[in-house]
């Protein structure tokens, strides 16, 4: 349960009952049983620690060790400085596949966490700077902050598709060209 919270899942809906402590039974409808998962974690939250695992993260994730609430893994050994009993105050602005927006108000230093995929063409910015955009969690994206109020960014731009656009472009323009030359040969 504690992997599904950190992927944002709220109800389980299953045909057979399950005994589990952290799944709450909310209903049935019809033969389907609907539990809430304890261990939901909201698509966008703050956490106050980070912390590199060499290797075996999907083990540590799993071990009592790892409290998705409190701390976050992350899959790059950087360096940070953190508050101790931090907080934030977050607000969605926008939520859309290529553009997501927050405003922050952090109390220290922390990892703003979005449960989305992390992948290599998201950019982040951070009162429009650009700021890394950390792979955490093994599959999720999140940004560090210092203490303050931020307006948070995310906006997905790939290299390739950003290269493919140029290269239509270019090609547009060539057989532009090629129409325009073989009409003046008429």
């Amino acid at each position: 349960s504690k992997f599904l919270g950190i992927l944002n899942v709220k109800y389980i809906l299953n045909s057979n009952e399950i005994n589990y402590s952290n799944f709450i039974f909310d209903k049935k409808i019809g033969d389907v049983y609907i539990y809430r998962n304890n261990d939901f974690l909201s698509r966008v939250y703050f956490v106050p620690s980070g912390k590199f695992v060499n290797s075996r993260v999907i083990d540590f994730m799993k071990s009592d060790e790892f409290n998705p609430r409190n701390e976050v893994i992350l899959m790059d050994d950087l360096e940070f400085n953190l508050t101790e009993n931090s907080s934030a105050e977050i607000e969605v602005l926008e939520i859309s596949p290529n553009k997501n927006r927050f405003k922050v108000k952090t109390m220290g230093s922390g990892f703003l966490l979005f449960s989305d995929s992390w992948y290599p063409g998201w950019k982040a910015f951070d009162n429009g700077n650009e700021i890394e955009v950390l792979r955490a969690n093994y599959i999720q994206k999140a940004v560090f902050l210092e203490a303050g109020e931020h307006e948070i960014e995310f906006i997905f731009k790939p290299k390739l598709f950003e290269i493919g656009k140029y290269l239509s472009l270019i090609g547009v323009i060539l057989i532009l060209l090629i129409i325009i030359i073989s009409i003046r040969k008429m």
